[in-house]
């Protein structure tokens, strides 16, 4: 005989019934939200790599993404010719052809180009930035080359004019530049120049010499000797003496030597 079930246990059994049924639905539908978001996934994933390929194969083959116009921003003393050369960019090559690190790469190996920059504009057109070196003085080392601030001896041009200053006693390394000693006493040397209007007539400086420098200026033919350790003294007495100089019935000296803190010698 059957035990009978009092009111309170039956409700406790109807709600646990009922509560495991919630359970197994929920289950459920979970399950299938989640194979439905994954066949979705798949699908999306599925159809985006064949669009990719499509794509793909359209520029490959479309005539639409052939290189026809180069620009070349940034030249000033690098021939625009010369550059799209280097860079092995051709009108009519394939857009997925340029290779912008290769094309950068081929660009400086002209001298003059510091840096280049190679980006790709779709559908046609490939833009060429050159960042070129800027020359601090010429440099006398058997040839005329300018010199910039890493050293680097660059040719000169074809009917070339400049107003920088001819430096000698310089030695370029095996690699044909100037080693980091010397173009740092270069640059300090300009820099300790400052903006002495002086300065800006220096046409020669001879660093044969380990502590003293030998000027020439422009208009004024007597050699300048100056100790590097008080350039920026120097160069103020020498404008001094220059405009001094002028007035002496003697005439230009041939020879002032700058090197000792209070005393000027002046050889006429």
């Amino acid at each position: 005989m059957h035990k009978r079930m009092g009111a309170n246990r039956r409700r406790i059994h109807g709600e646990k019934k009922r509560a495991l049924g919630k359970a197994v639905k929920k289950a459920v539908t979970r399950g299938a939200s989640f194979s439905t978001v994954a066949v979705i996934a798949v699908c999306v994933i599925g159809g985006a790599v064949f669009a990719a390929v499509k794509i793909v194969s359209w520029v490959n083959s479309s005539p639409l993404f052939v290189v026809s116009n180069i620009r070349v921003e940034g030249a000033v003393r690098v021939d625009t010719m010369d550059a799209v050369r280097l860079s092995g960019i051709t009108p009519g090559m394939r857009m997925t052809a340029v290779r912008p690190a290769v094309c950068e790469k081929g660009i400086e190996k002209n001298a003059w180009v510091r840096r280049a920059h190679v980006e790709r504009h779709l559908p046609n057109t490939v833009t060429i930035r050159l960042e070129e070196r800027e020359p601090i003085v010429l440099v006398n080392s058997g040839r005329i080359r300018y010199m910039d601030k890493d050293g680097v001896l660059l040719p000169l041009f074809g009917g070339t004019y400049s107003r920088l200053p001819v430096v000698s006693g310089l030695a370029p390394d095996a690699v044909g530049r100037c080693t980091a000693g010397s173009v740092e006493r270069v640059q300090r040397f300009l820099d300790d120049c400052g903006d002495e209007p002086v300065a800006r007539r220096i046409s020669q400086i001879d660093f044969s010499k380990e502590t003293m420098v030998r000027i020439r200026l422009e208009d004024f033919p007597a050699i300048v000797e100056l100790s590097e350790s008080q350039t920026r003294t120097g160069m103020r007495r020498l404008g001094q003496l220059v405009e001094s100089a002028r007035q002496e019935p003697a005439g230009t000296p041939k020879r002032i030597n700058l090197c000792y803190e209070n005393l000027a010698y002046v050889q006429w």
